[in-house]
């Protein structure tokens, strides 16, 4: 890592979690579907869960010793979401959904791995937003980029949801409206 990209980091005290690292994870995902009473019958509800357990292996046996070099992360993550569609009229459906995270890192190094933060934004989250460009105090003057934006906002809390009227056009051509909103933090 350059000296300079090091101090930003540890600046936003986020330096641990781009060190050379290792981490064992245990996590269950589940979902429970409502499935709908025909294939004419657009209708459903979808609510699924994740838990996810990072250093597991790190809480029976000291792997600092066997691998002293490496950063050794330790959280616990867990995601909740619910989504449902509900037919107005033949073509036209009202959907919503709520996606809501917490993780948490304990032990020795108290940050997650860069890849267990949440992010927020593009097609699959804030439609407006460009992938990991919204987040607590985004904020920045047209046309300036620095190097802290370049690495992307993450948080440790989402909260985000969407509701959106669909309406089919042509065939298979739908339209939509849509609001989204949420953060990370």
């Amino acid at each position: 890592i350059e000296d300079q990209f090091k101090e930003q980091l540890q600046a936003l005290q986020r330096y641990k979690t781009f060190e050379p690292s290792w981490a064992s994870l245990l996590s269950f995902k589940g979902s429970f579907r409502e499935k709908p009473v025909s294939d004419s019958d657009p209708s459903h509800s979808l609510l699924e869960f994740f838990f996810e357990s990072g250093g597991t292996l790190q809480n029976f046996i000291d792997l600092r010793k066997i691998m002293p070099k490496l950063a050794h992360y330790q959280y616990i993550k867990f995601d909740i979401g619910y989504g449902q569609r509900v037919p107005i009229r033949s073509g036209t459906v009202f959907a919503y959904r709520i996606n809501t995270g917490i993780a948490y890192a304990y032990g020795k190094e108290k940050v997650l791995p860069y890849s267990r933060y949440y992010f927020i934004g593009s097609s699959n989250g804030m439609r407006a937003w460009l992938p990991r460009s919204l987040g607590p105090g985004n904020y920045s003057s047209p046309g300036k980029i620095d190097d802290i934006q370049m690495m992307g906002q993450f948080g440790e809390l989402l909260l985000q949801g969407s509701v959106e009227l669909r309406q089919q056009l042509v065939g298979f051509v739908e339209g939509a409206l849509f609001v989204d909103a949420g953060n990370i933090w």
